[in-house]
């Protein structure tokens, strides 16, 4: 019997995945869960770049500057500016000078930046409402907890991308 192939030419069923390290179990999962936000940030009108600039924007008050943004969504600089320019012409982001150096050139979420942010998590959970029966609430918070802590360790891991 052979194994249905995958568009990306992997063909791992159920059997074949408990065989995995458990890092490519994790790649996988994150591959199709991937693609599910993906078509749910579609569906909301935002791309992923905008997604993690729009996540970045939404954590802090006062704006960030791009490098910053880039730091801190691990894009690359010229992706910064390319998403930021496309959000700033639909209005979800503002750019502003900086208060205490006025070269310094800062971007901002808008309400209606936030707005659409709200739309796509909303998107996005519900795309991945069908995969929340599958653990336990207490298993979910053990997931969460683990995934949190290999997270901070591959994020530490990772170089950041070129200015």
């Amino acid at each position: 019997m052979s194994v249905p192939r995958r568009a990306d030419g992997l063909g791992v069923n159920a059997v074949e995945v408990r065989a995995l390290p458990v890092e490519l179990m994790i790649s996988d999962v994150g591959r199709r869960m991937t693609a599910l936000a993906l078509a749910a940030l579609d569906e909301a009108g935002l791309s992923e770049g905008g997604w993690w600039v729009l996540g970045a924007l939404a954590s802090v008050e006062d704006g960030l500057s791009l490098v910053d943004v880039a730091h801190r969504t691990a894009l690359s600089s010229s992706t910064v500016t390319t998403v930021t320019e496309q959000l700033a012409e639909r209005g979800w982001i503002e750019r502003r000078r900086a208060v205490d150096d006025r070269r310094r050139v800062l971007v901002a979420i808008t309400p209606a930046g936030r707005v659409v942010l709200g739309q796509a998590r909303a998107q996005c959970e519900q795309a991945f409402a069908a995969h929340h029966d599958a653990l336990s609430s207490e298993e979910w918070q053990q997931l969460t907890t683990l995934l949190g802590r290999l997270h901070a360790v591959a994020g530490a891991a990772v170089p950041q991308a070129a200015p």
